[in-house]
Formats: C-alpha cells, structure tokens, sequence
C-alpha cells in the first residue's frame, strides 16, 4: 500500500493535463512546436491511461486529503457483473468520474488538432468512452473490489467530452484572434498603400510632360495598385503580408503567393 496527496494529484492533473496542452497549442504556430505538441499530447495521453489504470484497477479508498492505493486480492475473478445506478447517484462518486477523464480529453483533442485533423470533440470523446469502458470490463474482471456500472462510463465519457470541448472551443477562439490580427495588419498596410499612391499622384503632376520620370513613376503606381488588389483578393497570408516599403524597392516588395 502507498499513498498519495489528493491534492498533489489533484494540481499535477490540472498542470500537465490542462495547463500545458492549452499553453502548447498556444505557441504551436509553425511546423516544428506543431510536431512537438503532436508528441508532447501523445505522451500525456498515455501518462494519463497509465494513472487511470493504477488509480481505478487497484483497491484504492480516496478522500479529501489523501489516496491510499493497495495491492491486494480481495475478490475471485469473473466474480462481478454490470450494474446500473443511475439514481440515488453518490454525488462525490459523480464527480470524481465525471472530472477524471477530462485531462484525458484535453489531450485526445489536442493531438488531432496537432495532427491538422477535423472532428477533435468526436475523437476526444471516443477516446474517453473506449477508456472508460476498458476500466470497467477490467474492473469485473480482476480479483478486487470494484463494481462495474454503467453510470460510471455515462459520467467518464461526459468528463472527456468536456475536455475536448474546451480544447478544441480554446483553439477556435485562438485561431480566430490570429485572423483578427493578420486582417488589421493588412489593413493598415492597405492604407498605407494608399497613402502612397496619393503621393505618387501629386508626384506625377510636375512631370506631365516629361515622358521618362512619368513612366517611371506611371510603373510604380501601378505596382502599388496590385498590392493593394492582391490584399483585397486576400491573397496575403500572415507569412507572406509585405512590409511597407519605397517605390524604388517595388523588386522585393511582392508578395509570394
């Protein structure tokens, strides 16, 4: 028999299943931190079905200061079967089940959204419901004692939905923060544009007549002109939005598209 601080477990759960996939999918914005937060949510989903395992397959007794986990046979195998209590529900046991898959479906949610891939509420919860129903086939099954409910897979599965929820609502909400900001950029690039085709205008008027500088000048307008089509085309991505630049430098001024 060991034990463990409840509320130890309680603040590493809350760092390294909540806390950090949101702060990695925070900062993973290029193609390197997307792949080490691919491998850093794949880990954390296996640390977390390893500590499910060793916290709900063996005799453990949880209250609010301590866990005491212990290795003992208390039962026969195969010697259970499913029950279902879906009223006079112990609160406390309704909320230990409901928030233990949550980390669990944080990091399912992030590693698909890591990955690029859509439906990461769905996988999330698959991910919870598979692992809850493991928990409790194993439960039936080993020698100790444990019962297996239905009730307890319906609150494990609502947990990890919750998680992925709040992963995948979070990485919306960022994503379109970071569209927000490459919208007022090009925007103030769009009018600083168009600041400067006003100066080439009032430019254009002394050389009238003179057919070179007015050529030149004509090309420069016109090369401005196109940024500020490509712009409202949206073709400026937050990678390739030009900065703002001289005439004489319109050779590098493009953006790749």
């Amino acid at each position: 028999m060991f034990t463990l601080s409840t509320f130890l477990i309680a603040v590493i759960l809350g760092i390294f299943g909540i806390a950090t996939p949101i702060a990695l999918t925070s900062l993973a914005k290029t193609p390197k931190m997307k792949n080490l937060n691919r491998i850093a949510s794949l880990v954390g989903i296996i640390s977390m079905v390893a500590f499910l395992c060793l916290l709900t397959l063996t005799e453990t007794t949880i209250d609010m200061n301590s866990i005491q986990i212990h290795f003992t046979s208390s039962s026969n195998w195969f010697s259970k079967h499913f029950t279902s209590t879906l009223t006079h529900l112990d609160k406390a046991n309704v909320i230990i089940n409901s928030l233990m898959l949550v980390p669990l479906g944080v990091m399912s949610s992030q590693h698909s959204i890591a990955k690029g891939k859509r439906f990461s509420i769905l996988k999330g919860v698959a991910t919870g419901l598979a692992m809850s129903c493991f928990i409790e086939c194993m439960q039936c099954i080993l020698p100790i004692q444990r019962t297996s409910d239905f009730a307890d897979i319906i609150f494990n599965t609502l947990g990890a939905f919750a998680g992925a929820t709040t992963m995948t609502v979070y990485s919306k909400l960022e994503d379109l923060a970071t569209q927000k900001a490459i919208q007022r950029t090009i925007k103030n690039y769009a009018q600083e544009l168009e600041y400067q085709i006003s100066l080439q205008n009032d430019l254009l008027k002394p050389y009238s007549k003179d057919h070179s500088k007015k050529n030149i000048l004509t090309d420069n307008l016109e090369f401005i002109k196109n940024d500020i089509t490509k712009l409202s085309t949206k073709e400026c991505t937050s990678k390739n939005v030009p900065s703002i630049t001289l005439p004489d430098e319109k050779e590098d001024a493009h953006c790749k598209v």
